[in-house]
């Protein structure tokens, strides 16, 4: 190999460099604006809700033919309604949501909403929880969990 051929590869692998170099810094400064949009979506609580329904239990109760389709209905009816890490079933205000306001949501008489209440509550579905003069459900983690994943990353 002669002088310039030498110079000539060199030269080619110094560009080579300088523009990896550069396009790995367009990719860091992307992947950096992508994380901070993320970042400022979750503390403006834009993230993506979501609840988990965790199969083997789920699967098992419903095998057992021990919920009634009464019980059924409710709990996919206040799935949606699951504060983000509590399971506590909300209102929009993030307050409990008592047994007459399930009852307005799901269309069932607020006598039949208490003894399906009671039923899940045997059968260790839910828990009735108290926030001051509030009562309200939390849906057991074993069963169902809620959580927030952050889009576009």
């Amino acid at each position: 190999m002669d002088e310039t051929t030498i110079l000539d590869t060199v030269s080619s692998l110094v560009v080579s460099q300088e523009y990896l170099a550069a396009e790995n810094r367009q990719l860091k400064e992307e992947r950096d604006e992508r994380l901070a949009r993320a970042r400022e979506r979750k503390l403006k609580g834009r993230g993506v809700y979501f609840t988990r329904i965790i199969h083997d239990p789920c699967q098992k109760l419903i095998r057992s033919k021990t919920l009634t389709q009464m019980e059924k209905a409710f709990l996919f009816t206040i799935l949606p309604f699951l504060q983000h890490q509590t399971n506590r079933v909300i209102n929009e205000d993030k307050t409990l949501m008592n047994t007459n306001q399930m009852a307005e949501l799901t269309g069932i008489s607020s006598r039949h909403m208490r003894d399906i209440i009671r039923g899940l509550e045997e059968k260790g579905v839910l828990c009735r929880v108290k926030n001051g003069r509030q009562v309200g459900i939390r849906l057991n983690p074993d069963y169902f969990q809620n959580g927030e994943a952050i889009s576009e990353l």
